[in-house]
């Protein structure tokens, strides 16, 4: 877990990068052009969730962070993102900030920046599992 000030530096490095304040809401409004979100059970369906750590590793990701609902920040294995098994209400980025994944309790799930277009090199039947 990161310490208190190391978690409120990624806290606003998120709202500042990718608009994560409070409340997020990626089905309302696209806070990026390079922000979609897409239907949790087609993602799971497609078997997405176990192809994620493979990209951020391929992209050189060692340690990604994510952020829980209850505002706790972690560093954590690439292995070890899974998205369907975490909590609604949590964010991961690497710490460049050029890439997001969340999941959230409206039954989705969201990507962004290079995660969205490494998931969509892999991922054919996207654009039918957007929200």
């Amino acid at each position: 877990m990161l310490s208190d000030a190391e978690a409120e530096r990624v806290r606003d490095d998120l709202k500042r990068e990718w608009g994560v304040a409070g409340d997020y809401y990626p089905l309302e409004r696209a806070m990026r052009a390079d922000l979609r979100a897409y239907r949790r059970e087609a993602f799971e369906a497609a078997g997405m969730s176990a192809v994620l750590p493979r990209l951020v590793e391929a992209r050189g990701v060692r340690r990604p962070w994510q952020e829980q609902e209850d505002r706790l920040v972690f560093e954590i294995e690439p292995e070890s993102l899974d998205i369907l098994r975490e909590p609604h209400e949590t964010f991961w980025t690497s710490p460049a900030l050029d890439g997001l994944a969340y999941v959230s309790h409206e039954s989705s799930v969201t990507f962004g920046g290079w995660l969205l277009d490494d998931l969509l090199k892999v991922w054919s039947e996207a654009s039918a599992a957007e929200w």
